[in-house]
């Protein structure tokens, strides 16, 4: 929908649109040459020790359907909810950005309707579940029923290769896990989300 009403690919949408605004700077749908030595290597669990992922990334027919498809051309590779890979302090800048209902750096991004469109519970399947369905994250709807530490109102995250975000709006307060392995282990993420509630002052 966004090429058919804007003309550009996707992926150059993206990146005049968001990334290069935010200076993302390292974020996209694939990676330039002269940064392949940067990528994180992916690795699964087998028998208890960590190996090399090299299984196929998405669904075979997918044009990402490759170990590395990040050496691919952006414009033929990027799909609409998978495909961006991003660092830490990059995706912490998106974050912030939705913590601050669409500014950075004194720029505005994002609407503030828009903001809260996204992170608003829309769908909540289960009445009594804590969670509730938002745009392409789940929303803390109900403290009373959730056992983890965050408010209500947070908005949660992730990605393929065990990667998980938050964004607390009442603790103005953004976390960002990214392991690398497959399959993720929710262990992992529940203690960094602890330890990083308990460092709050």
């Amino acid at each position: 929908m966004i090429e058919v009403l804007d003309g550009r690919p996707f992926a150059q949408y993206m990146r005049e649109a968001l990334f290069k605004p935010l200076r993302m700077k390292d974020t996209g749908f694939a990676v330039p040459k002269n940064k392949w030595n940067r990528v994180a290597s992916v690795y699964t669990t087998k028998n208890r020790k960590l190996e090399p992922f090299d299984e196929p990334v998405f669904d075979e027919r997918a044009p990402n359907n490759k170990p590395e498809w990040w050496k691919r051309n952006p414009d033929k590779i990027a799909l609409g909810g998978a495909g961006i890979i991003s660092t830490t302090y990059d995706y912490a800048r998106f974050l912030q950005m939705l913590l601050n209902n669409g500014v950075l750096d004194g720029k505005r991004l994002l609407g503030r309707k828009t903001v809260e469109m996204i992170s608003r519970g829309v769908h909540q399947p289960d009445p009594d579940s804590s969670y509730a369905g938002g745009l392409s994250v789940s929303v803390i709807a109900n403290t009373t029923k959730h056992l983890g530490p965050e408010s209500q109102g947070t908005f949660n995250g992730g990605g393929y290769f065990y990667t998980s975000f938050w964004v607390d709006p009442k603790e103005k307060f953004i976390g960002v896990l990214m392991s690398q392995v497959n399959p993720g282990d929710s262990q992992m993420a529940g203690n960094f989300k602890l330890m990083s509630y308990s460092a709050l002052k």
